[in-house]
């Protein structure tokens, strides 16, 4: 596979990681043409940041603030941080 045009993927997500899981199976496998630079989750228990540790991949939690259906402002520019971080 052709890995010059490889993608840097910041995963976010607050689940078991089940998604993730394939994504990262598939790049391992070198059928996606990709590496993940950062694991996000506002759940800070997620799975998804177990899943990512044990493959040893940078994660993050980034407390969601005191409202659990949406972000407060300054959990959405950590966000927006880390990910300009990771490229």
């Amino acid at each position: 596979m052709n890995t010059q045009h490889t993608f840097r993927l910041g995963i976010l997500g607050s689940g078991k990681g089940s998604n993730f899981g394939a994504l990262a199976d598939a790049i391992a496998a070198g059928t996606l043409p990709a590496e993940v630079a950062v694991v996000l989750s506002d759940v800070e228990d997620a799975g998804i940041l177990a899943r990512a540790r044990e493959r040893g991949l940078p994660t993050r939690f980034i407390a969601p603030g005191k409202f659990r259906t949406k972000l407060e402002e300054a959990a959405e520019s950590e966000f927006v941080r880390v990910l300009e971080e990771a490229r």
